[in-house]
């Protein structure tokens, strides 16, 4: 048994694309036999590709399948009707089916059901192999798994799964784990992202200040409304903290965490003469409109922000 952590698919990955391109960059990676298994999720699909380095004939529609194994509810025990087997229609190798167990060793046989899983094959050069060789690319609805990325306390989304790969000019039919389909004691755990991971060249400097700033504390009336100096953009007189905050920054560098799925800011703050910037855990200060006058409300940092 094993552990596979996915990475997260900041744009939706399509089947045609190849293992190569930026779409597939990061992408966890797993050694089975004759290959590795390479796989990223978003919160609607999971993407894998079987990338079977050792295949090198290229024979599609000779016989050559995969059998993809999930444990629906995860408890390591083959349950009937529940766990799902996904395989190839016979000499069809574009055309994923799946079929249900009813017990070990045995399935419903293949089910047209309505879903957006599918899978394409592919003979091409991938990151473990610059030869040419079978791939096969696979989309899974997470619903058909149980799949979930909702926090949930203590515990990480995550199935898990049983591959088998057969391959006629190779010679090869390779289990992983080894009888899998028999028991599922010994499945693999893939452990899904919940959200994107800012890549380290990405990560600097973003935004240079929030809201309405002045420029001293000398243009910061008896009131506490602010005035900025006539350079500044935007230009205010007497503005208050409400409403729109202008984020000032690197636009480059927001632009570019955005597109890999940042959504989120943090906050840090460092104290003149100290070289050293620290996260923001004070309480923040919130007023309410109650129709008259401003009314003061504190409330905690929000922990998802920070």
């Amino acid at each position: 048994m094993s552990y596979f952590r996915l990475t997260w698919a900041g744009v939706p990955i399509g089947l045609s694309e190849a293992t190569t391109s930026d779409a597939w960059t990061g992408a966890g990676q797993m050694k089975i036999p004759k290959g590795y298994l390479m796989a990223k999720n978003d919160d609607k699909f999971l993407y894998l590709a079987i990338d079977l380095v050792d295949d090198t004939t290229n024979d599609p529609g000779t016989g050559d399948y995969f059998w993809l194994t999930f444990d629906r509810n995860r408890n390591r025990v083959i349950n009937p009707n529940v766990d799902v087997n996904y395989a190839l229609y016979p000499n069809n190798p574009n055309k994923m089916g799946r079929q249900y167990y009813l017990g070990p060793g045995r399935w419903t046989g293949l089910i047209n059901e309505t879903t957006d899983s599918e899978c394409r094959i592919a003979f091409e050069p991938s990151p473990n192999s610059s030869t040419a060789h079978r791939i096969w690319k696979i989309r899974i609805e997470l619903s058909d798994l149980s799949v979930s990325l909702l926090p949930g306390l203590f515990s990480l989304p995550y199935t898990r799964f049983g591959l088998k790969v057969h391959s006629s000019a190779g010679s090869f039919n390779e289990e992983t784990p080894t009888n899998f389909y028999r028991t599922f004691r010994g499945l693999h755990t893939m452990i899904f992202a919940r959200k994107s991971i800012i890549p380290t060249a990405l990560q600097g400097t973003y935004i240079g200040s929030v809201g309405l700033i002045p420029t001293s504390n000398s243009i910061i009336g008896a009131d506490g409304k602010a005035t900025t100096a006539a350079s500044y953009n935007p230009r205010v007189t007497n503005a208050a903290f409400g409403s729109r905050l202008n984020f000032l920054g690197n636009r480059v560098n927001i632009a570019a965490a955005m597109a890999v799925g940042a959504r989120r800011h943090k906050i840090l703050y460092r104290k003149v003469g100290f070289p050293t910037w620290q996260p923001l855990l004070s309480s923040w200060s919130n007023y309410k409109w109650t129709g008259s006058t401003y009314s003061l409300e504190m409330t905690t940092f929000d922990s998802h922000d920070t």
